[in-house]
């Protein structure tokens, strides 16, 4: 099988205009799937589906990436809305990894402790930190507040001082 970026109609959390992407996990052996079926690591949670191989669009890099960028535009929206600098559910960070970075989303928030969970916004890649992998429960709350405070305050300098826009051919 030569597939890799692919795309299935879905009405899914990080659905959109209809659809979800992913990509074809490199080693369909490891998988119990159902003949038929193929194995595909979502582009963005932290999850694998499997998915009728006649529900599967191929499609090209650069539609794949534009779903990534449209998902983290949306994600970085949503969590500028809560108080910046302030440990919410929703809020953003990333951690450096490589010759990329890993993103990672709060997903709940108690007194002492919050959970993350890691995101393949503008990450093909799909690197995660050593430490956090996929994500992470109970998480010290003094560990992740810094990474958050961190990212609000490079998304309020890029929002003042944005990149030029490269022209596309």
């Amino acid at each position: 099988m030569d597939r890799y970026q692919v795309k299935w109609a879905s009405i899914g959390p990080e659905s959109i205009r209809g659809y979800e992407y992913g990509t074809i996990g490199w080693k369909q052996e490891e998988y119990e799937l159902e003949v038929g079926y193929v194995a595909v690591d979502h582009g963005i949670l932290p999850n694998w589906f499997s998915i009728k191989e006649s529900e599967i669009i191929d499609v090209e890099s650069k539609e794949y990436y534009k779903y990534l960028d449209e998902a983290y535009d949306r994600a970085v929206m949503e969590a500028m809305r809560q108080p910046k600098g302030v440990l919410t559910k929703g809020k953003l960070f990333n951690v450096h990894v490589a010759d990329g970075c890993a993103v990672y989303i709060v997903t709940r928030v108690n007194k002492k402790t919050c959970n993350v969970e890691w995101r393949g916004y503008g990450n093909a890649d799909h690197y995660t930190d050593q430490i956090l992998g996929d994500g992470m429960k109970s998480v010290p709350r003094d560990r992740i507040e810094d990474q958050v405070a961190w990212f609000d305050k490079q998304q309020e300098f890029y929002s003042k001082h944005p990149f030029p826009k490269v022209l596309e051919n």
